[in-house]
């Protein structure tokens, strides 16, 4: 059952299309992240949600009543919909507690639900025992548990997230996501996750809706968008993929047999294709370095070293094609590798996308 549906939703700004008719579901319990660059639409979307801007055309709907459509905004504090802020919105001069119970008390429930709700809430994001402190008082991670703390308390029906942890630390944000996963699973929370981190998004989602140019250019699985990215657009923002042309020599109902300069190989395809040409998703383990004296790399391709970095248990290198340059592919690798050396690679794989 879907707790919340965009029908065609369209927002402009002036004569700027900023949502194009996008249509979404989300399923009840269901963590669903909206995933693109900056100056996507990410921010207009969620803010048509929460009921911060009405729609120019379409309609949103949650638990099956429209929320929005043109001309119709229910009020945002009317629409059972927690929200958690990038910078945590808490009001300074309340205390923990006060700002942990505003909604409620908004609602007009009794001191002692209040008390004991509060209570509950502080306690599953770790911060029970700061009821008395103030805002100014905690850190970016602790004030960030109380606004999750203050989503939570009110029980909605749905928690957006605004990009809440994009100006934590890596080891807090990893910390946090890990937090926010728990809770969706225990609780079996709806969540709409707004975020501009793949790998933000491919750690605590159920399905990832890309965003670009105001479009949803695909929906799917953490799993499915990686493997299987619609376009190129896709595959560069989910795991750095590189996108290269083939020749297709041959296709068939779920695999392809591509060429590649002079290297042919086979990918994995959705379909079968009468086109002769296409383009494919290259990812790290579809390339192979090969050993200098390896007897097959007169058949392989040649590369140079552009770059090579240690990331902590491997190294990457991106390596340009010498018969291809404007084709870098990304790699990851048990070595290091000199810059601006020759390498020889052969390709294993990889996805023909558009098909």
């Amino acid at each position: 059952m879907s707790i919340l549906t965009l029908n065609h939703v369209t927002k402009y700004f002036g004569d700027r299309k900023v949502i194009d008719a996008i249509s979404l579901s989300l399923k009840e319990g269901e963590f669903l992240s909206i995933l693109g660059k900056s100056g996507s639409g990410k921010t207009t979307l969620l803010r048509l949600i929460a009921g911060f801007e009405s729609v120019d055309e379409g309609t949103i709907e949650l638990s099956n009543a429209i929320i929005s459509s043109k001309g119709f905004s229910l009020p945002t504090e009317k629409r059972d919909i927690g929200i958690v802020f990038q910078d945590h919105a808490l009001w300074p001069h309340m205390t923990i507690f006060e700002n942990v119970a505003f909604p409620l008390k908004v609602r007009k429930q009794s001191e002692t639900e209040i008390k004991k709700s509060v209570e509950e809430a502080l306690s599953l994001v770790g911060m029970t025992g700061f009821a008395k402190t103030f805002p100014h008082q905690l850190s970016g991670g602790e004030a960030q548990r109380v606004a999750l703390a203050r989503s939570l308390v009110q029980k909605p029906k749905l928690i957006i997230f605004d990009e809440p942890l994009a100006s934590l630390d890596a080891l807090l944000r990893y910390e946090l996501q890990g937090m926010i996963k728990k809770l969706h699973h225990q609780h079996s929370l709806s969540c709409i996750y707004i975020t501009h981190d793949q790998g933000e998004a491919m750690r605590l989602s159920d399905r990832i809706a890309v965003l670009e140019e105001g479009k949803i250019i695909q929906v799917d699985t953490p799993e499915t968008i990686y493997l299987r990215p619609q376009n190129a657009s896709v595959a560069r923002l989910i795991g750095q993929g590189a996108c290269a042309p083939v020749e297709i020599i041959e296709s068939y109902d779920d695999y392809a047999t591509v060429r590649l300069v002079e290297h042919t190989f086979q990918v994995r395809a959705s379909s079968k294709t009468k086109e002769k040409t296409g383009t494919i998703c290259l990812r790290s383990e579809n390339i192979e370095i090969l050993p200098s004296d390896d007897k097959i790399s007169h058949h392989a391709l040649a590369a140079m070293v552009e770059d090579c970095s240690y990331m902590g248990g491997c190294y990457q290198g991106d390596l340009r094609l010498v018969d291809m340059p404007e084709i870098i592919l990304r790699k990851k690798t048990d070595i290091g590798l000199s810059p601006n050396s020759r390498v020889k690679i052969t390709i294993h794989g990889g996805w023909l996308m558009g098909v």
